[in-house]
């Protein structure tokens, strides 16, 4: 296992207690902000500027190519949690998904995380069960 894969394995299981704290208690735990906090600190960056529509824009980047893969994902996962509401991060309903996503429908009644894969799936099994065919 390469130290990418261990360390985005160490980052999973810090989203999953941010999740779970979100479910739970529908605010983030101060255990699971320090653990976030201690996984970004760690990451060696740099600043960089770069010319953006005339203008200039300054930007973070890890030393390395690892480095840069693991903040971009770590400071997503921040920015979500920063601009979505916490009652809008939901887990699938599809039972056999593990997935979480955002909910940004205007109504806020998202079920899935993807009306093709999980929504599709749960409609047509609950077709199939209404009907009682063999989906085969």
């Amino acid at each position: 296992m390469t130290t990418l894969q261990r360390r985005l394995i160490s980052l999973r299981e810090i989203c999953r207690s941010v999740l779970l704290d979100l479910e739970e208690a529908k605010t983030i735990s101060a255990d699971s902000c320090e653990r976030l906090r201690s996984f970004i600190q760690a990451i060696p960056l740099y600043t960089d500027i770069e010319l953006e529509s005339d203008k200039l824009a300054e930007r973070y980047r890890g030393a390395t190519q690892t480095d840069d893969i693991l903040y971009q994902i770590a400071i997503s996962v921040v920015h979500t949690l920063q601009t979505v509401q916490a009652e809008r991060i939901r887990k699938c309903e599809h039972e056999d998904c593990v997935l979480y996503f955002a909910d940004t429908s205007k109504a806020g009644k998202r079920r899935w995380c993807s009306m093709e894969l999980c929504g599709n799936r749960q409609k047509a099994a609950t077709f199939y069960k209404r009907k009682n065919l063999n989906p085969e």
